[in-house]
């Protein structure tokens, strides 16, 4: 059993996430939360009532195309997966993604995203360990979930979650690592908003006196 976890504002791009995690075949249950203030609020919201084993914390404009076993990533020390992260994060580049990070062959993983053309897979680097995951998919245990706990910040709502969680799961001595999961996120990105540059101003702060790296 699988418990997809997402904050929702578009019923309509629910189901489309619904019908893509009906085709995959395996069992799962999809814990919608409305009005949530923050993924942290979502998530600690929907995690008491999950009834998987594994965990997915993921976007409402997704869909999902396939899964590997999970158990193969999720063992030992590793207590994190996801589809693209950085394998280096530093006070100088605080957001995961940039043009100077690819070319300089730093980040992992890939995922599709919608296209004028399609879907257009964007392809970061060779799949491995990671310093940092990008929240459109965070895969874990409920049970390394509950040991790591739901951060409680005053930033981080909707930018800079999947930074903060992914250091947390670090300072826990867990792995993170990009694995083949087949995806589409609807979303490339784009325009920040202000909170953005908030967020990234508090997690600098908090957690980049340091470089963080593999």
């Amino acid at each position: 059993m699988i418990s997809f976890i997402v904050p929702v504002n578009n019923r309509k791009q629910l189901k489309k996430l619904e019908a893509s995690l009906k085709a995959l075949g395996q069992p799962f249950e999809l814990i919608p939360i409305e009005g949530a203030t923050s993924f942290f609020d979502a998530w600690r919201q929907a995690v008491p009532k999950a009834k998987g084993e594994y965990i997915v914390l993921t976007h409402q404009d997704t869909e999902y195309i396939a899964i590997p076993k999970l158990d193969k990533y999720l063992k030992d020390d590793v207590g994190m997966i996801g589809v693209a992260g950085t394998t280096v994060i530093h006070k100088d580049q605080p957001w995961w993604f940039s043009q100077e990070r690819l070319f300089g062959h730093i980040l992992s993983g890939q995922i599709f995203h919608t296209g004028d053309k399609g879907n257009e897979l964007s392809v970061f680097g060779p799949f491995g360990e990671v310093v940092v995951l990008d929240g459109v998919c965070l895969i874990t245990t409920k049970k390394a979930l509950e040991d790591v706990g739901i951060p409680k910040k005053d930033y981080g709502s909707w930018d800079f979650y999947d930074h903060i969680i992914s250091l947390e799961y670090i300072k826990k001595g867990y792995k993170l690592l990009t694995v083949p999961i087949v995806m589409v996120h609807i979303s490339r990105g784009g325009e920040k908003r202000p909170s953005f540059f908030e967020s990234m101003d508090k997690f600098r702060d908090e957690y980049l006196d340091k470089t963080w790296r593999v």
